[in-house]
């Protein structure tokens, strides 16, 4: 329902009359996003616009042992809660119970389920350094460089000396940019805040990189040159998040997709002319997604994915 700014519906589950099922509705409204009812017996324009529960994952209904009424299992967060639940009248009951702690989650989907008499669940995860590595083209490891990090992102240079990438900071809040020179095998710090900066991308030449920071509401995007000689320049504020995904091979228009969320629901495609007046244009904006788009090497074309 667009007028409800909905996205998708998702994760359906059958209630015991085998005629009424629970499903997730996800929105960019979340007064809207939650647990909803639907039934079998009902035509699209009639299925109720009773928001059970406000959540952002799915929940699991599991029956008691005496039949009839049960409980809706969900999270917040990363903790498990079992609610009483009426199937027949389709509404919670009392107050909530912590079932288990740190159970993980992926997308809108927890990582449980529950019958009766038990339950099983996968614990979250956690955030772990990784190391850059070298491998062959027959997949053979060659050799590791740089330290570990929380590192993501990562972009080598056009001329392959260098490597940019995002690693988080200690506080797990922010993230900054971090310059690899993989001769020497040493990181520099590429930005310092405040805000948190990421996801960076190289200009055709190598002597600009260009980054998404958040210094308040929203993510924009700014440049500054590989050296680090100067400070950073503000490209593109709007009321949106804006990812920077590559750079035309003239280096005369940027690439990038928007969003109204962190969660890059409803994304779309704008292009940011370099040179000129700078008046950004929708290169793919509809109802769907379309992210991580990528210019072709001759610029004639643009490679992304969709949900459609």
């Amino acid at each position: 329902d667009t007028s409800r700014n909905e996205s998708s519906h998702q994760l359906p589950s059958f209630l015991p009359d085998g005629r009424h099922f629970l499903y997730l509705s996800v929105s960019t409204n979340p007064e809207v996003s939650g647990i909803y009812a639907g039934s079998l017996d009902d035509p699209p324009e009639r299925q109720s616009k009773k928001r059970i529960l406000a959540s952002a994952l799915g929940a699991n209904f599991v029956p008691s042992e005496e039949g009839g009424s049960g409980w809706l299992l969900f999270l917040r967060g990363s903790t498990l809660v079992a609610q009483p639940f009426d199937p027949s009248g389709l509404n919670l009951r009392g107050d909530p119970l912590t079932v288990a702690e740190g159970v993980g989650s992926v997308y809108q989907t927890g990582l449980f389920t529950a019958a009766t008499n038990g339950l099983v669940y996968r614990a979250s995860a956690i955030t772990r350094d990784v190391q850059l590595t070298w491998f062959d083209r027959r997949g053979k490891q060659a050799g590791t460089v740089g330290e570990p990090g929380q590192i993501s992102y990562l972009r080598m240079s056009p001329d392959g000396s260098r490597v940019i990438y995002q690693k988080e900071t200690a506080d797990q809040n922010n993230s900054d940019i971090w310059l690899l020179d993989l001769k020497k095998d040493a990181s520099t710090r590429f930005t310092f805040g405040p805000g948190a900066s990421g996801r960076p991308v190289w200009s055709p030449d190598g002597s600009e990189i260009v980054f998404g920071l958040k210094k308040e509401k929203f993510w924009d995007l700014y440049r500054k040159p590989s050296n680090g000689a100067q400070q950073e320049e503000l490209l593109l504020a709007s009321n949106e998040h804006k990812e920077p995904l590559g750079l035309s091979r003239d280096g005369r228009f940027l690439l990038y997709a928007t969003s109204k969320n962190e969660s890059s629901a409803d994304e779309d495609l704008w292009v940011l002319p370099l040179q000129g007046n700078r008046t950004p244009y929708p290169f793919l904006a509809t109802k769907f997604d379309e992210r991580e788009a990528t210019f072709s090497p001759d610029g004639r074309w643009v490679a992304y994915i969709s949900n459609e």
